[in-house]
C-alpha cells in the first residue's frame, strides 16, 4: 500500500523527501510542510500530519490544551496531538480498499490545510478569552496568561521551503 500510496503523491505532483525515519515522508502544499506516516503494522491506515503548528511550554501549556480541545471539538475529521512538545493536525483515515488515491489524498491535504487556517484563527479567540478570563479572575500570583504570545510567527518550520 505503501509504494500505491508514493506513487499517487508523485503523479499529483508532490515531491516526498524522506525523513530520518524510513516511514515518514515530508512533502510541502501551499508552502506548508506535511507530512505521510506510512503504519507498518496497519497499511490500512494512511495518516497525513501538518507538524508544530505551535510549540508547547510549560508557560503556555493551558493555552495549548484549550487550544487542542477547541480543534478537536470544531473539526470532524482533522484531530489535534501533542508530540514532542508541539502541537501537531492529524487526518486519519482508515482504508477499506479500492480507494481513489488520486481523490482521496488531494482532499485530505486540502483538509489539512483549512484547518491549519482555523487553527491559527482559534488561536487568536483562545488567547482572547484567556486574556478576558484573567482580567476578571486574576489572582495575588498573577496566573494571566500573558505570556501567550499569538502574534508570533506559529508557522515557522514552513518558511525554509
Amino acid at each position: 500500500m505503501k509504494e500505491k500510496i508514493l506513487a499517487t503523491f508523485s503523479n499529483l505532483g508532490f515531491i516526498m523527501t524522506p525523513t530520518n525515519d524510513e516511514k515518514v515522508y515530508r512533502f510541502s502544499y501551499e508552502g506548508v510542510n506535511m507530512l505521510y506516516l506510512y503504519n507498518e503494522t496497519d497499511e490500512d491506515f494512511l495518516s497525513i500530519a501538518v507538524p508544530g503548528i505551535m510549540e508547547v511550554t510549560d508557560s503556555n501549556m493551558m493555552y495549548a490544551l484549550l487550544l487542542m480541545e477547541k480543534i478537536n471539538n470544531s473539526l470532524k475529521y482533522i484531530k489535534s496531538y501533542l508530540v514532542n512538545d508541539e502541537i501537531w493536525l492529524f487526518y486519519e483515515h482508515e482504508l477499506f480498499g479500492g480507494e481513489d488515491f488520486m481523490n482521496v489524498i488531494p482532499a485530505i491535504i486540502i483538509q489539512l490545510e483549512r484547518a491549519l487556517q482555523h487553527s491559527r484563527r482559534l488561536m487568536y479567540a483562545v488567547a482572547e478569552e484567556l486574556k478576558d478570563g484573567s482580567d476578571d479572575n486574576s489572582d495575588s500570583e498573577g496566573d494571566n496568561h500573558s505570556d501567550v504570545d499569538v502574534t508570533e510567527d506559529t508557522d515557522s518550520q514552513n518558511d525554509d521551503e
